[in-house]
């Protein structure tokens, strides 16, 4: 029940291609207002239970001090005498330059004194850093093409009412051309579910005509490369 209520949530905030140009052709004034509205929906549909994601980047910025305006505004409208602390959270990947920190807690500080409320800052740290991982997993290169990729394999999944955890257990544990026939087979397996040639290149690297490819396939992290 929890995750279709969140389900719907989301889908009530998915715009097509012709919806978000047209927010863009809104005027300054427009924008500003409509973005105040959904900051006073999430705080009035969440009861206060809400909080800022702050990287200190431009846009987090105009977020936090929209936020942070109509924070007040939904508090003092309620005729609450105290305003509750706002609650923001910094998520740190330990790549960060050193001048970010100080311009975030000035940044902090101005927006307080700027509406007159609390901000509850939370710094929240991984357990481990970003040179580690790069090290032992490699760097991120996650391209615009792997990015579409995903997004169709998730759209054929939704199409065949999957999730990824229903295909798991028919993916190869190999991904070379030693490994060719186990790789056919979990090629086999999809088309069995449905999935068209496509899905199946970018999931197995296997080609409608049972060829391995490796121009479109999802990178996967192996040791088997």
């Amino acid at each position: 029940m929890l995750q279709e209520r969140m389900v719907n949530d989301i889908n009530e905030y998915l715009y097509t291609e012709k919806q978000v140009r047209e927010m863009w052709n809104r005027s300054k004034p427009e924008q500003i207002s409509i973005a105040q509205a959904k900051c006073f929906e999430a705080i009035s549909r969440k009861k206060g239970k809400v909080a800022v994601s702050f990287s200190g980047g431009k846009d987090s910025a105009v977020v936090l001090y929209l936020m942070a305006e109509t924070w007040k505004m939904y508090y003092e409208m309620n005729g609450m005498e105290k305003i509750p602390p706002l609650p923001v959270f910094f998520a740190d990947t330990t790549n960060e330059f050193i001048c970010a920190r100080s311009y975030r807690e000035h940044f902090i500080e101005w927006i307080e004194q700027k509406f007159g409320i609390e901000i509850d800052y939370h710094d929240i740290k991984p357990d481990t850093n970003y040179f580690k991982v790069v090290d032992e997993l490699g760097l991120p290169f996650v391209s615009k093409k792997v990015s579409r990729m995903v997004r169709d394999c998730r759209k054929t999944l939704k199409r065949l009412n999957l999730h990824y955890t229903d295909i798991v257990q028919y993916m190869p544990k190999h991904y070379t051309q030693k490994h060719k026939d186990e790789i056919i087979a979990a090629a086999d397996k999809l088309r069995e579910l449905g999935f068209n040639d496509e899905a199946v290149l970018v999931l197995t690297k296997i080609t409608s005509a049972n060829k391995i490819s490796n121009q479109h396939f999802i990178p996967i992290q192996s040791d088997h490369f």
